[in-house]
C-alpha cells in the first residue's frame, strides 16, 4: 500500500494535513479527515466518494480544495 500526505485546504485558506493510501476511496478520505459529507476538488474536478485517490491521479502533497456541501443548490 503506497502511503503519503496530501493538504486539505478550506474556503478560508487553512490546510490540514491528511495521511491517505492511494487505493482509499474518496469517500474514506473524507471521513478520516472529518469531512464526511462535504465536496473535495482537484484541479477543478468534484470528486467523487466511490473512486479511489489513485483514480484521480493524486499524489504527495497535493492539495484538495474543501467546498461546502450544497441543498438545492445552494451552498451552506
Amino acid at each position: 500500500m503506497n502511503s503519503f500526505n496530501i493538504k486539505i485546504k478550506n474556503p478560508k485558506g487553512r490546510e490540514k494535513i491528511l495521511k491517505v493510501n492511494s487505493n482509499d476511496t474518496i469517500s474514506t478520505a473524507k471521513a478520516n479527515a472529518g469531512y464526511a459529507g462535504y465536496i473535495f476538488k482537484f484541479n477543478g474536478e468534484v470528486l467523487k466518494d466511490d473512486k479511489t485517490i489513485e483514480y484521480y491521479g493524486i499524489e504527495e502533497d497535493d492539495v484538495i480544495i474543501l467546498n461546502t456541501p450544497q441543498i438545492g443548490g445552494i451552498s451552506l
